[in-house]
């Protein structure tokens, strides 16, 4: 008797882009992958926001691709609100331009990092299974202005097994690959980095680790 049929695991993907040609050469290169879906694509933050509120059982994707600077309601406040009320979705923003003020408030509304549009597609594609795994993309510029932004705050302790989290989560280690290195399940990892973010006082890893950096814990 053959073995029953099992259902393939995708990293479920949302984009959410106003400019048509790119939003759909985008989805077609990410829905060429095998292990990514993209089972929405969105032009408007409102469009998105319509489809969630009309279902009765919204269950969130993995990660949302949103464009920095849309019409209406713009990529960096929709993160703001979207991460907020879905915690595990990973947000890594779209933007045109490498512009460190844009992408320094994003990190700070929640995104785990950001697309540059011209990127080469393997690197497209390489960034957002890194993120999908709980990495994150953020270059010196950015970095250097979280840390700016946390100088002057009070010291901050963390225990022993939280400094060791962040401090794999700093050589750009997934959460899946801390618990493999710590001996810990997943999701240990996952509630010592919520612990983490509330002691930093972010919402996002580059955020912890950039303001870990300026406070001597790593």
């Amino acid at each position: 008797m053959s073995a029953p049929d099992t259902a393939p695991t995708f990293i479920t993907l949302w984009v959410v882009e106003d400019v048509t040609t790119y939003r759909i050469e985008l989805v077609d290169v990410l829905d060429a992958e095998i292990d990514l879906h993209v089972s929405h694509a969105f032009e408007t933050v409102e469009d998105m926001q319509t489809y969630i509120a009309l279902q009765p059982e919204f269950v969130p994707p993995d990660m949302v691709l949103m464009d920095i600077g849309l019409p209406g309601i713009d990529g960096i406040s929709a993160t703001r609100v979207l991460t907020a009320q879905f915690p595990g979705i990973k947000v890594l923003m779209l933007t045109a331009y490498e512009e460190p003020d844009r992408i320094f408030s994003a990190i700070r509304a929640g995104a785990v990092g950001y697309i540059v549009k011209n990127m080469p597609i393997d690197q497209i594609l390489s960034l957002t299974r890194q993120v999908a795994q709980g990495a994150f993309h953020v270059a010196a510029p950015i970095a250097t202005r979280i840390l700016d932004h946390f100088k002057g705050d009070p010291v901050i302790h963390l225990t022993p097994r939280e400094s060791q989290v962040l401090a794999h989560l700093a050589t750009g280690a997934t959460q899946k690959r801390v618990a493999a290195l710590l001996n810990i399940s997943p999701d240990t990892v996952n509630n010592h980095v919520r612990n983490i973010f509330e002691k930093l006082s972010v919402n996002s890893a580059p955020g912890a680790i950039a303001r870990a950096y300026q406070l001597g814990l790593l």
